[in-house]
C-alpha cells in the first residue's frame, strides 16, 4: 500500500512540475544569450537606426577602446556615435556590471538617432510575451530617452537624466513569429556627452491556456491509470 501511495505521489509531483514549467514559458534573456562576441546571435542583434521603424546591424568591433578580455565594444563603421557593449569581467563599465550589456545613443546631429538591441520572435513563439528589465544610467550629465518598442511602435518610453529606468510590468504583449521588440536609447537633445546606460532585458513567452490545461488533464489521466 505504501509503495502504491508513493508511486501516486511521484506521478502527481511530475505532473505539477510539468505544469509549473509550462506556466513560466520560454525565457529570452539578453545578457545570458548574447556575450558581445558577435553582432547577431540567435534571436538577438545589435543595431542602430534613424527611427524606430528601421534597423541596421552594428558592423565595427572596436579593439583597443576597452580591453577585449574585459569589455567587448561595438560601433558602426560610418555612423558617428552608436555604441553598445558587453562586460565580460571586472567592475562597473559606464553603468554595466560584469555579465551585462550597455549602450549609448548616436550623436544627436547624425542620421542615426537610436542605438538598439533587437529581439525577433522565433517560429512557434507563444501568442503573448511579458517584458521586464531596466536601464541604468552611468551618470546624470546628459538627458536621454529610453524606448521599448514593438514593430516600431513604442510600448514604453521615458526621459531620464540619471535615474534608473525600470520597464518591468509590460505583460501579455501580443506577439507573432517575425515580430520584433526593440530596446533603444535616444539622445534627447543635440548635445554630446555621457549618455551611457547599462541594460537588462528579458522577454518571457506566456504559455497558451490550452497547453496548461492539457498538462493538467495529462497528470490526472496518469493518476487514474495508476489507480
Amino acid at each position: 500500500m505504501k509503495k502504491y501511495a508513493a508511486m501516486l505521489m511521484m506521478v502527481l509531483m511530475l505532473s505539477l512540475a510539468s505544469i509549473a514549467g509550462a506556466a513560466i514559458g520560454t525565457i529570452h534573456d539578453l545578457n545570458s544569450q548574447m556575450d558581445g562576441e558577435f553582432t547577431q546571435a540567435g534571436n538577438w542583434a545589435y543595431g542602430w537606426s534613424s527611427n524606430l521603424d528601421d534597423f541596421g546591424l552594428l558592423d565595427y568591433y572596436i579593439e583597443g577602446r576597452a580591453a577585449p578580455e574585459l569589455v567587448r565594444l561595438w560601433a558602426h563603421s560610418t555612423e558617428a556615435g552608436p555604441h553598445l557593449w558587453y562586460v565580460v569581467a571586472g567592475g562597473n563599465f559606464f553603468g554595466s556590471n560584469a555579465g551585462e550589456h550597455g549602450f549609448c545613443p548616436p550623436n544627436g546631429t547624425t542620421s542615426a538617432q537610436y542605438t538598439t538591441f533587437r529581439w525577433t520572435a522565433p517560429a512557434g513563439v507563444a501568442s503573448a510575451v511579458d517584458i521586464t528589465g531596466l536601464a541604468r544610467p552611468a551618470t546624470d550629465v546628459q538627458v536621454k530617452e529610453i524606448f521599448v518598442a514593438k514593430n516600431g511602435t513604442p510600448l514604453f518610453q521615458m526621459v531620464t537624466w540619471g535615474t534608473q529606468v525600470d520597464f518591468t510590468g509590460m505583460s501579455n504583449i501580443s506577439i507573432a513569429a517575425g515580430d520584433w521588440i526593440d530596446f533603444a536609447i535616444h539622445r534627447y537633445d543635440d548635445s554630446s556627452g555621457n549618455d551611457w546606460c547599462g541594460l537588462q532585458a528579458t522577454i518571457t513567452e506566456v504559455p497558451e491556456p490550452m497547453t496548461i490545461g492539457l498538462l493538467t488533464l495529462g497528470g490526472l489521466a496518469l493518476l487514474r491509470r495508476r489507480r
